[in-house]
């Protein structure tokens, strides 16, 4: 079924792809080698298990499907299974991959290692997904149609070259997957601490902005100011907080090495004593767990900034350094070099903005797919780098008047504020692009 599916393909343009650069580097490439004499080798990536079809030029199935493994043994049957078809002199190889997740990177090095980094493309999942819509309405999918897909693809020069990230790049791109995981599990924990402090401080702090107006909590959130932190630290129990004087809440504070004034502390008493406590052996087992995370969270908050001080330290090894004099926290800036990498890998800005999904995409509804049990596609791109794009976009808005002009305007002509921080993402981009390829300081004459 999935050679006829290929058969019946043939010849059919992508006009999405049409105007992508490395589709033409691909022509450049293969302009005069006969289709007969190309090897196309589509695979689909798994975490187990891959699936691989051969193709030729013209379109036709030579070998496959071979299912293997990720073992070195696995690998050693691929390449028996292809060597027959390459051992020519004048046989030209391609291999194209999805980058799904982590899981194609050992099978990418692997093949770069035996058969040359430049015979690997990459091929994106999105243009998987509509060449299967273009075949079958996407009412069948396997491993072995979308390894045939993927072949298809490769042969019409619909593939990304393959370039692993070195030196500082693949450093400061594994250190700000781990920073984000660690970011995550702060967050985490942090929704775990609020919950024990709203049964052991019932209204204590309010982070609901409608109802902290009309009750006025004493805080309206824990982690914007230290002093709510502080006091769960120090008093995990309510029950012990109440025994306490104004003095003794001061001189407690104090012996911490916390600041506390004595009309602060009486305002602090005054609000905890209208509070409806829990029961007491709630509250002595409430506490120990509020103090426990709180202490977990502070380790976890310390091994985050270790984490950002190590991709500081990598950043002016990298076109980052160039940056740095737009005043934004380098921890941020180094996120962004991360969910980047090497700006020579993008032959335009557009494309570089391109990858990140800010633009116009796809919005497939999803009844194509699975008997019309699909998700509906409202994301495409690299989500980490439309994260950091974002970020940066609005750590440059606060910070200079220009930008902030900018998004007022587009406001003006009826953009909501979401559309018109992507606009000036999408102008940081250009000017990120810039500042890397020229290597010359940031000015903030370019924001003009």
């Amino acid at each position: 079924m999935a050679q006829n599916i290929v058969t019946q393909s043939a010849g059919t343009a992508l006009p999405w792809q049409l105007q992508r650069s490395w589709r033409k580097a691909f022509q450049e490439r293969t302009q005069g080698m006969a289709l007969e004499r190309w090897r196309c080798v589509g695979i689909d990536i798994g975490k187990y298990e891959h699936v691989a079809v051969l193709q030729d030029g013209q379109g036709r199935i030579l070998a496959g499907p071979l299912r293997f493994g990720i073992s070195q043994a696995e690998m050693e049957r691929f390449h028996t299974w292809l060597s027959p078809w390459v051992s020519g002199k004048d046989v030209e190889l391609f291999i194209g991959m999805e980058p799904t997740g982590h899981y194609y990177e050992s099978c990418a090095h692997a093949l770069a290692q035996r058969y040359g980094v430049k015979q690997i493309y990459l091929i994106q999942a999105r243009d998987t997904a509509h060449q299967r819509g273009e075949w079958n309405q996407g009412s069948f999918k396997n491993d072995e149609v979308d390894a045939c897909i993927i072949a298809e693809l490769l042969r019409r020069g619909h593939g990304r070259p393959y370039q692993a990230a070195q030196g500082p790049y693949l450093a400061l791109y594994h250190l700000e997957r781990h920073r984000l995981a660690q970011e995550k599990a702060c967050t985490r924990l942090k929704n775990q601490i609020i919950g024990h402090v709203d049964r052991l401080y019932p209204g204590l702090v309010i982070q609901h902005r409608e109802l902290a107006e009309r009750y006025k909590p004493l805080f309206r959130g824990l982690w914007t100011q230290e002093t709510p932190r502080r006091l769960l630290e120090l008093y995990a129990n309510p029950y012990s907080l109440h025994q306490q004087t104004a003095e003794d809440l001061v001189r407690t504070f104090h012996a911490a090495n916390y600041w506390m004034s004595r009309p602060y502390a009486q305002t602090i008493l005054t609000a905890v004593k209208q509070l409806c406590l829990p029961d007491p052996s709630l509250a002595a087992i409430r506490s120990t767990l509020l103090y426990q995370d709180l202490q977990r969270l502070a380790r976890m908050e310390q091994e985050l900034a270790d984490t950002e001080a190590v991709m500081v330290s990598h950043l002016d090894e990298t076109w980052g350094r160039w940056l740095r004099s737009t005043g934004v926290d380098p921890a941020r800036l180094a996120c962004l070099v991360a969910t980047i990498g090497d700006l020579n890998q993008y032959p335009s800005a557009r494309q570089l903005f391109g990858r990140s999904g800010l633009h116009s995409r796809c919005t497939d509804s999803g009844t194509r797919q699975q008997h019309g049990q699909g998700e509906h596609m409202v994301k495409a791109g690299d989500r980490h780098l439309r994260r950091q794009l974002m970020r940066f976009a609005v750590c440059m808005i606060a910070r200079y008047p220009s930008l902030r002009s900018y998004t007022v305007q587009l406001q003006k002509r009826g953009k909501n504020a979401t559309t018109a921080q992507v606009a000036v993402a999408r102008k940081l981009t250009s000017i990120i692009y810039a500042i890397g390829t020229r290597q010359a300081p940031f000015d903030p004459a370019f924001l003009a």
